[in-house]
């Protein structure tokens, strides 16, 4: 298992067996995956760890960084790791060290100690093996010794007795390797059982050596003088305080414990647990848990849980939770949850929750959720909702939601609304509602709605909205990126993807309109028939396949709230009929050459239709009828439309006479229509008559080579251009 920026990460992460990581780096290298039951928290620990190592556990920054060695404990910054000198690695087994540098080498001996147990800040084991080291500083010289904190530091004026002074120790008596360190009172030196001292009033007892000759023994004062320790510097005995035993607590380094600790509290390292550690609470590491450590609580590292850590709360790393962490709050990691961590928050990784994490809180990641993360809010990834996190709002990635991100807000995938996402937004793929995002919008996809995505908008795809796109706009589809109007929708690849889609527009197709559309308007179909803006409130319809400029985009091109679609069927009328018509059974569109139309039966509207063709002829024709009368004898002058000569030429006058009871035997003769005037005469008897004139408008090429014409339009209103 490994959570974390670059976990188990190498060619041979599917060997891994058993091994389990927290934290950036954490047993980073390919090795790390071929060794058994590893466990690594922190910052690098376990990083480059050898396929031979096997049952290593550390925690902390770099802690068993390098390491070939087996079955050690490692807990706190660079714990058994020589940051100093890196190579050779860390080679020894069955170590432990607890504290910051604890076991570190310093130097390039080799090999490495085994069997060695290190307490304390840069206790120091110089490559030796089954020594036992206790107190900040403390170190040996030599195999199978004790140093305690204060009394040895190897280097020091004169180091050479003290060193030699514990080996004295260590080897004295009949004790067959076991050693003890008895608390007994001086009085009892002269012979029989050890008695256990009880005369300080606190129960408190403070181990110090006895001055004599030959082996020297680990005593405890009596109460009647000062506790007292060897000098390292002169020889001489000093008072001191790195390690305190109670009957039920303990204090482990330099004021460790020293003042109001309580029953089952632990102590270890300088000034940890110094005031008011309260029940079982446990504080490893330089000033952890230092003033007022709560009850259950633990803080691991130094600095870590150091003003006012409440109840059940965990602090492990340097500085972790270092003040005012809340109840039941968790913070692993350097400087993780540092600054006033909320109840029942959770910061894990370096720098994760570092100022005012709220309660409730997430944060697992290098700087994830670092400052002023609000309540319930959860952040995952390298300083994922990094700053002012909003209440609920969850950002998983690498940088996702990293500044300002909104209550209720979602960011998932790295730099996925990464600035200012805006309440209740939602941006899903790398870079999804990069910036600016919205409130309400919604952005999925590789850069969906990546900058300045409007309120309610709605981006799917690659590139979709990815540019500013309007208030309510909807794009799905790859490379939808100009949808700067309000309320638009774009579905297709790379529809309205050059020039802008504007207010209320609607492309649906691949590369519908990618030439930008005028307000309202709608392209239905295959890409874009024509190079321009489709004009405002127009409608083009576009099933042909055909992306070229024929006459279906032509016509279109300069129309305005116009209606354009292609293709219409030509099914002729079971009538004989034709036109454009719409069938109400199947719901279709259809059109016939013959240009009928169909009205209700005049007689029997109910049972009947009746159906009419238009006439048609080579020319462009015009007509003109009437009904006159000769009453004179003579003649009568008939008047046309005062526009007649304006328009037409080639006038044809057609006069019926109309019977009257009587046959005429005279013919009645017309005369050609004056265009000037627009008239024309009927002569002959009296008598009444029907008059009918043709008129030619234009003239037209009947029979054209299809070689030398463009034909325009579709269906029964196709033309020559």
């Amino acid at each position: 298992m490994s959570i974390g920026f670059n976990q188990l990460n190498g060619v041979n992460v599917s060997d891994a067996s058993g091994n389990t990581t927290l934290g950036t780096l954490s047993s980073q290298g390919a090795e790390f995956q071929r060794g058994l039951n590893n466990t690594a928290v922190g910052y690098g620990a376990l990083r480059t760890n050898a396929p031979s190592s096997q049952h290593n556990t550390a925690v902390g920054l770099n802690a068993l960084s390098n390491n070939t060695g087996s079955n050690n404990l490692a807990i706190g910054e660079n714990a058994l790791y020589n940051f100093l000198n890196p190579s050779p690695p860390q080679s020894g087994n069955s170590n432990v060290a607890i504290g910051n540098n604890a076991l570190n080498k310093y130097t390039t001996i080799t090999p490495s100690g085994n069997n060695n147990v290190g307490i304390g800040h840069e206790v120091n084991a110089n490559g030796y093996s089954s020594c036992i080291l206790l107190g900040n500083g403390a170190v040996t010289n030599e195999n199978a010794t004790i140093g305690l904190g204060g009394l040895n530091v190897i280097g020091a004026t004169g180091a050479s007795s003290t060193v030699s002074f514990l080996k004295t120790t260590l080897n004295g008596g009949n004790t067959g390797g076991v050693y003890y360190l008895p608390l007994c009172s001086t009085n009892a030196l002269g012979g029989g059982n050890p008695t256990i001292n009880t005369e300080n009033s606190n129960n408190t007892y403070y181990p110090v050596f006895a001055g004599g000759t030959g082996a020297q023994q680990l005593l405890v004062d009596n109460g009647s003088t000062n506790p007292i320790s060897l000098n390292p510097s002169n020889g001489n005995f000093n008072v001191v305080d790195t390690l305190k035993l109670t009957q039920d607590a303990v204090g482990i380094g330099k004021s460790a414990g020293n003042a109001g600790q309580q029953p089952y509290a632990i102590a270890m390292g300088y000034q940890a647990g110094q005031t008011n550690q309260q029940i079982n609470a446990v504080a490893i590491g330089v000033n952890a848990g230092q003033t007022t450590q709560a009850a259950h609580t633990v803080a691991l590292g130094d600095g870590s849980g150091n003003v006012g850590q409440q109840e059940y709360a965990v602090a492990m790393g340097y500085q972790a939770g270092k003040t005012s962490q809340g109840v039941n709050a968790v913070a692993i990691g350097v400087n993780a949850g540092q600054t006033t961590q909320g109840a029942r928050a959770f910061a894990l990784g370096d720098g994760s929750g570092n100022v005012d994490q709220q309660p409730y809180a997430i944060a697992i990641g290098v700087q994830a959720g670092q400052t002023n993360q609000q309540p319930y809010a959860i952040a995952m990834g390298y300083q994922a909702g990094n700053t002012g996190q909003g209440q609920y709002a969850v950002a998983i990635g690498s940088e996702a939601g990293a500044t300002g991100q909104g209550q209720y807000a979602v960011a998932v995938g790295r730099l996925a609304g990464s600035n200012g996402q805006s309440n209740n937004a939602v941006a899903v793929g790398y870079q999804a509602g990069n910036t600016g995002q919205g409130q309400f919008a919604v952005a999925i996809g590789y850069g969906a709605g990546a900058t300045g995505q409007s309120s309610s908008a709605i981006a799917i795809g690659y590139g979709a909205g990815a540019n500013n796109q309007g208030l309510g706009g909807i794009a799905i589809g790859t490379a939808i990126d100009q949808q700067t109007g309000g309320q638009t929708i774009a579905i297709g690849n790379a529809a309205v993807s050059v020039a802008p889609q504007n207010q209320g527009a609607i492309a649906i197709g691949f590369q519908a309109c990618k030439q930008g559309q005028g307000n309202y308007s709608i392209h239905i179909g295959y890409r874009d028939p024509q190079p321009v803006l489709q004009p405002a409130n127009s409608i083009l319809l576009n099933a042909t396949g055909d992306a070229g400029s024929g006459g279906f985009g032509s016509s279109f091109q300069s129309v305005a709230n116009g209606f354009c679609v292609a293709p219409v069927r030509n099914a002729p009328s079971a009538t004989g009929g034709g036109g454009v018509y719409y069938n109400n059974t199947g719901k279709e569109f259809t059109w016939d050459a013959a240009k009928s139309f169909i009205i209700d039966h005049p007689l029997d509207p109910v049972n009947k239709h009746l159906v009419h063709v238009c006439l048609e002829g080579p020319e462009a024709g015009v007509y003109y009828r009437g009904k006159g009368e000769i009453v004179n004898g003579s003649f009568v002058e008939v008047q046309l439309p005062s526009y007649v000569g304006a328009l037409c030429t080639d006038l044809t006058v057609q006069i019926t006479p109309i019977y009257d009871g009587i046959v005429k035997t005279s013919m009645l003769c017309a005369s050609e229509v004056d265009t000037a005037a627009n008239t024309f005469t009927v002569h002959g008897e009296n008598g009444r008559f029907n008059w009918l004139v043709h008129g030619k408008r234009g003239d037209v090429t009947v029979e054209p080579n299809k070689a030398d014409v463009t034909v325009r339009g579709d269906g029964p209103y196709k033309y020559i251009a």
